[in-house]
């Protein structure tokens, strides 16, 4: 069906004509050319080469059943030096571009179509080359078929300082962040030359279609028992994910039927929201009888199975159930009733006092039912132990538990000291004052602004409980963390082009996110940051998440020295969706980044998979810019609206927006 889609009807009637014989004849070919033109990585597992044969497979059915002409020696398309040009070929040229293997024999003739570059557009004409529909590569001579097809005859000029050109891929499936993604290219016909384009997407358009199909992860990607995937394809659930999934929910129900890309009810959102907390508060009942598979202190843990059980080593993180409290608040408020009265259950069962260090007001990281390594602090009942590491460095993570926290336990002194218990050092990069996070991951200073409105609540207050730290308006410190992140990735473009040539104004905002080859890159950051002395770690890695969710951030404001229409957030999704083609079934891909190879040309790679937590956070900071729905709902909350006027004496809270 997508074949048939990505085709055309006619068009995948003349490629599978004939398949049987055809297929035969080039998967005997590709099991002695592939294997001795090719290097492949030392790295691919079993599992990975498996699914790589099935994708060559595939390709070459694409192919194969259509018409194979020779070149009569022609050695452009002939990435094999073999002196043929067929569909083996363009199978060599996707697993080059998608770094499956490190060379090939022939690369430069690989460039069928003169750009320069090497990805699936030169796949793509290979195979119709290889089909009869096409009579010549463009780089041979002037095109004047007007059936041929070519990427400027359908360009739109882009809001960008850059354009390249990439291919379209299709991912297989993988299961969880930490394996190595299998990524099978399939590339797009593209629109011939007399052929009227699509029309350009509105702004509008584009951010509604990016929100829609993240929030489509968040509805689609659940276990049975309604708690969201960590990743697409993994077998457990994240509870922070599922947070952003209660969430959600709310936008969904207020988006239903405005157009064709939301289509979930109130009534199913309502029905949702309702199964993930009847769920939550069972695993809740069962904690005192068996903590070591459901959590501890009404806390779940980190990752969970769809009976609720803990999965693998999994610790219980209070950030990630603070993520998960915050959604359920957010739901509760907006759905009311039933819904509103077992939201509020579930955060009363929270017991914060187990986490808290009065020795020095801070919070710990986790706990766990046994104490291993990392985890050799003492737990309050003597319980299992409390993990080593404290909150004790900026993050919107930090001020996201030390305000749900005290909306539980309002008259808890240790709790309002607990926002003011660690050190505030403000570092500077590119003109911007930051009280930074660690690593100076993005993330860090986003995530609390999906639930807390921070712009209308202005400077915290320290002196309220003889704390002597500088008070810290904490919209303004993300909004110049942002630019910072944003001015960081620019300078390093000018600086290093040739080592990080994906960089630049519309591609930025470097935040935790997986590499192309599917490991975690936890660290990844931006100056200024503490870490290794204030150097962060960044590889030319883009995970698009980053600057998407800055949109309530910089939507309306843009950083220092730019025009005042400028929208940061705005321009580096128009960047993502025309100049790299990433998008697929929930918007664009976790990340990617581009790196030069032999002869001059560039190659793409991407992590081809999404994550719960990435997708979530979009759709929550699109939503909030474009409505403020979260905000209101969660900051309506009375519990929450105490903590605030707490902490932020002058606060300018909204009513309930419901």
């Amino acid at each position: 069906m997508f074949l048939e889609r990505a085709y055309g009807p006619n068009i995948f009637s003349r490629l599978v004509q004939g398949s049987e014989t055809r297929l035969a004849q080039i998967e005997a070919a590709r099991q002695t050319r592939i294997g001795s033109n090719v290097e492949p990585r030392h790295s691919r597992s079993k599992e990975k080469t498996g699914t790589l044969a099935a994708a060559t497979l595939f390709l070459v059915l694409l192919a194969a059943c259509a018409r194979a002409d020779a070149q009569n020696g022609q050695i452009i398309g002939d990435t094999n030096c073999n002196g043929d040009v067929n569909s083996i070929d363009a199978a060599l040229v996707l697993q080059r571009t998608a770094g499956l293997v490190d060379a090939l024999l022939c690369e430069e003739a690989g460039d069928v179509n003169g750009d320069r570059l090497l990805n699936a557009v030169d796949a793509a004409l290979i195979l119709q080359e290889d089909a009869g529909l096409i009579s010549r590569f463009p780089r041979e001579k002037e095109l004047t078929a007007t059936n041929t097809p070519t990427r400027t005859a359908i360009r739109i000029p882009t809001r960008t300082s850059t354009n390249i050109l990439t291919e379209t891929p299709i991912q297989t499936p993988t299961k969880t962040p930490m394996e190595t993604p299998t990524v099978t290219l399939i590339p797009t016909l593209t629109i011939t030359p007399t052929e009227t384009p699509d029309a350009r997407l509105s702004d509008g358009e584009l951010i509604d279609m990016t929100e829609a199909q993240a929030s489509k992860y968040l509805w689609e990607r659940v276990l049975p028992n309604g708690f969201v995937k960590d990743s697409e394809f993994s077998q457990d659930a994240s509870i922070a994910a599922t947070g952003f999934g209660l969430a959600s929910l709310p936008v969904m129900a207020e988006r239903y039927g405005e157009n064709a890309n939301w289509t979930i009810s109130p009534a199913q959102a309502e029905e949702r929201a309702r199964l993930i907390l009847d769920n939550a508060l069972s695993y809740q009942n069962q904690q005192i009888a068996n903590p070591e598979q459901f959590g501890k202190a009404g806390f779940l843990y980190h990752f969970l199975g769809a009976n609720g059980h803990r999965s693998g080593e999994s610790e219980v993180s209070t950030v990630d159930v603070a993520l998960f409290l915050a959604g359920t608040l957010t739901a509760g408020q907006y759905f009311g009733g039933d819904i509103q009265t077992k939201a509020n259950e579930v955060f009363n069962n929270v017991d914060w006092q187990y986490f808290f260090d009065s020795s020095n007001d801070r919070f710990y990281h986790a706990w766990k039912a046994t104490c291993t390594s990392g985890f050799g602090v003492s737990a309050p009942d003597a319980d299992g132990c409390l993990s080593n590491q404290q909150w004790d460095r900026p993050t919107d993570e930090i001020i996201l538990i030390n305000l749900l926290a005290l909306a539980h336990d309002p008259n808890n002194q240790g709790f309002k000291r607990s926002l003011y218990a660690w050190p505030r050092v403000e570092r500077s990069y590119g003109g911007y004052e930051v009280v930074n996070s660690y690593f100076g991951s993005l993330f860090t200073s986003i995530y609390a602004h999906a639930f807390f409105d921070f712009e209308r609540m202005g400077f915290d207050n320290p002196t309220g409980v003889g704390s002597a730290v500088q008070p810290v308006n904490w919209f303004e410190n993300s909004w110049n963390a942002a630019c910072a992140n944003r001015q960081f990735v620019i300078d390093e473009a000018v600086n290093n082009p040739g080592e990080y040539p994906a960089y630049g104004p519309n591609a930025w905002g470097l935040s935790a996110s997986t590499r192309p080859d599917g490991s975690y890159f936890g660290d990844m950051g931006a100056k200024p940051a503490e870490v290794n002395g204030g150097n962060p770690s960044h590889e030319g890695i883009i995970p698009p998440y980053g600057a998407i969710s800055t949109f309530p951030i910089l939507g309306d404001r843009p950083c220092l020295g730019e025009s005042p229409n400028e929208n940061h957030p705005l321009d580096a999704l128009w960047h993502y969706y025309e100049d790299y083609e990433m998008f697929s079934t929930y918007g664009p891909w976790d990340s990617f980044k581009v790196h030069y190879i032999g002869g001059g040309f560039s190659v793409i790679s991407y992590s081809a998979r999404y994550l719960g937590l990435d997708v979530g956070i979009e759709v929550l900071m699109i939503e909030n810019w474009r409505s403020s729905l979260v905000n209101n709902l969660f900051m309506s909350h009375p519990q929450i609206r105490e903590a605030v006027n707490i902490q932020f004496t002058d606060a300018n809270l909204p009513a309930n927006t419901k």
